[in-house]
């Protein structure tokens, strides 16, 4: 008999999310899967699957307006519900919103398995109520956490037991379009941003210094992804002309493209969330045969310098010699590409062994 599994995600289903198609792929292999989500654009790949509303609107918006409480009671009884309906062998959370319901879903069927899925900084949702989570943890069967150093947290502050590293690594769907890779030839250098583009990606930090070194090199800077502040990607595009702005590009055939590519650029606001976090396109970049720049993210750097994957830039000295080397050196940047091959391949031979 397949295993029903129900799964919760605080937000809205998005097809070009590359977080929320992992983990719906993953979940799909191992049964039965209903998911509760705000809202669904849906994909014909995910025919198969049953999308539940987790906030009605309407109702969501009156209680909010009454009560001016941070939380409706509908999503907690419309996830009841679903447990009383499906009875699910599993109920899997892909952050911890809504987690104070567990010990009634306990209460209704010890035999669920709560699985909980730790994607940023826990204290992001917790804030000061460490307690909170603290009490609630001895319910929950299993923990994943997107970085050691979250798995780490969720030991030593919130007593978490049974916590496994899974990292957000791409889709079969995104994997299955690259291109084979090549050695790096003479020529034309280019870098490459994927991703949201808004201020506290800081991608200016790179574009600056590059736009400084490049005139004596060919190379280019090419951004792709969804644009929050439209006045900071005038900024970047104007104070380094040979940055050029792609547009959003489909998720399923982003891999097609960024194989093209021989940097990936990692910019993103070191903070008390990102420090402790791997962000998706990390992955994405060594999956398509990339060398990685990046700055100093706790989270990030031991990869990059143990398996020498591209270079680290924790000063504005630093960005121009990550770049220059980049420009200038075919022969290491040709063994950085190959070293991301083989180390991205190296973490999805682990991580098989360890989802659900």
């Amino acid at each position: 008999m397949t295993d029903t599994i129900l799964y919760i995600h605080y937000g809205r289903y998005d097809p070009n999310n590359r977080g929320i198609n992992t983990t719906i792929e993953r979940l799909s292999k191992k049964g039965e899967l209903t998911i509760l989500t705000r809202g669904v654009t849906r994909g014909e790949e995910f025919r198969h699957i049953t999308f539940c509303p987790l906030i009605f609107s309407p109702f969501y918006k009156i209680v909010r307006f009454f009560f001016e409480r941070e939380e409706s009671p509908w999503p907690f009884m419309m996830i009841l519900f679903m447990v009383l309906k499906n009875r699910p062998k599993i109920v899997y959370y892909r952050e911890p919103k809504y987690i104070k319901i567990i010990p009634l879903i306990k209460m209704l069927s010890k035999n669920i398995g709560i699985h909980v899925d730790i994607r940023e900084n826990p204290a992001m949702h917790f804030k000061r109520n460490v307690g909170t989570l603290q009490k609630i943890s001895k319910y929950i069967n299993q923990y994943y956490a997107v970085s050691s150093e979250i798995k780490t947290l969720l030991q030593k502050q919130y007593r978490a037991v049974n916590v496994d590293v899974l990292y957000s690594l791409p889709s079969s769907e995104f994997l299955s379009n690259r291109k084979t890779f090549s050695p790096r030839k003479k020529g034309l250098v280019r870098f490459c941003f994927f991703g949201y583009i808004k201020e506290n990606r800081e991608i200016h930090l790179f574009s600056d210094r590059l736009n400084q070194l490049a005139a004596d090199y060919a190379t280019c800077f090419h951004l792709y992804g969804p644009v929050k502040h439209r006045a900071y990607l005038k900024r970047i595009l104007s104070e380094c002309p040979i940055a050029e702005y792609r547009g959003v590009i489909p998720y399923k055939s982003a891999a097609e493209i960024l194989s093209n590519y021989d940097i990936g650029v990692l910019t993103n606001e070191v903070n008390d969330n990102s420090k402790y976090t791997i962000p998706g396109k990390f992955w994405e970049y060594l999956s398509c045969g990339m060398a990685i720049i990046s700055n100093e993210r706790p989270s990030i750097v031991p990869f990059i310098e143990s398996h020498d994957i591209g270079w680290v830039a924790r000063c504005p000295e630093d960005w121009d010699n990550s770049i220059l080397k980049a420009l200038t050196d075919v022969e290491e940047l040709t063994k950085k590409k190959r070293n991301s091959i083989r180390f991205f391949k190296k973490v999805c031979k682990e991580q098989r062994k360890i989802f659900v």
